[in-house]
């Protein structure tokens, strides 16, 4: 019995769709990925100033979800640290505007800081 000879790209193309968007390492990855991006993230907003009543397990479900959005797990394994630091921090930033009352208005969206008695504060005469 004779087998069909299998090139190194036939081999590489198999494995690649093994692993593919969708496959079930992606999604044990990608499910990895996120549950310890979210303990990461609970674990660093303990040191974090924040008024009572905060729910930080929420905001970082919701910024490791919105970071992940669209990413496949080969693009999640190979970002590197500072992107996947700016990409972090803009999509905090997004869910604390979005689930903390208030945090619209001390972080605006544009990412500067509102300071008190610049012309938009000012009252009117």
């Amino acid at each position: 019995m004779t087998y069909p000879k299998i090139t190194a790209a036939t081999a590489s193309a198999i494995l690649l769709a093994a692993c593919g968007s969708g496959s079930a390492f992606d999604n044990s990855f990608r499910e990895s990925y996120r549950e310890q991006a979210i303990e990461g993230c609970v674990q660093g907003s303990r040191t974090a100033p924040a008024p009572a009543g905060v729910d930080f397990q929420r905001i970082c479900e919701c910024a490791v979800d919105r970071h992940m959005e669209g990413k496949t797990a080969t693009e999640l394994m190979s970002e590197d640290q500072a992107a996947s630091r700016a990409g972090a921090q803009e999509a905090t930033m997004q869910c604390v505007r979005e689930i903390v009352p208030g945090a619209a208005a001390m972080a605006p969206a544009d990412g500067t800081t509102p300071v008190a008695g610049s012309a938009g504060d000012k009252p009117a005469n």
